[in-house]
């Protein structure tokens, strides 16, 4: 099964392509190969997380909203703070491909997640500031929600 997993990179050894392509955290300072998390497609505004459960040993799958029957479960393979170049140039370089997902064919889209980004920046510092912290939230949620509706 192990071979069957993409393959995709510069090294000579297959093995260690299909490892850099494929490979997920799995706890402090470890990673591994997980068959089905591996058949997870990714999207910048993804439906769902792959996150590491330490006290079961698991690699799981969240979903961040409800997931209808039928739709792909996507989860994001980049830093998705960093602009659509960077994204982008990631993608290609790790993974062989470039992401079509709204966020990254939409030149308005672009400025929007800067601020998006911005204003997560802001996050730390609004503990001393509650009702700023408030405001951030909202703004934040009415923003990602504009990126996330079809």
């Amino acid at each position: 099964q192990l071979l069957s997993f993409h393959d995709y990179g510069s090294r000579d050894n297959k093995l260690e392509n299909i490892w850099a392509c494929n490979a997920l955290p799995a706890g402090e300072g470890a990673s591994g190969l997980f068959a089905i998390m591996c058949q997870v497609n990714h999207a910048c505004t993804c439906n769902a997380s792959a996150v590491w459960d330490k006290d079961t040993g698991f690699k799981l799958l969240r979903a961040f909203q409800p997931i209808k029957k039928g739709e792909e479960v996507l989860i994001t393979y980049v830093d998705t703070e960093k602009g659509r170049t960077a994204r982008q140039r990631h993608l290609r370089e790790k993974f062989g491909f470039s992401c079509t997902c709204a966020m990254c064919v939409s030149d308005e889209t672009e400025e929007v997640w800067q601020e998006i980004s911005s204003l997560k920046s802001q996050i730390p510092a609004l503990i001393f500031n509650p009702i700023k912290g408030i405001l951030v939230a909202g703004q934040l949620l009415t923003l990602e929600r504009q990126q996330q509706a079809p």
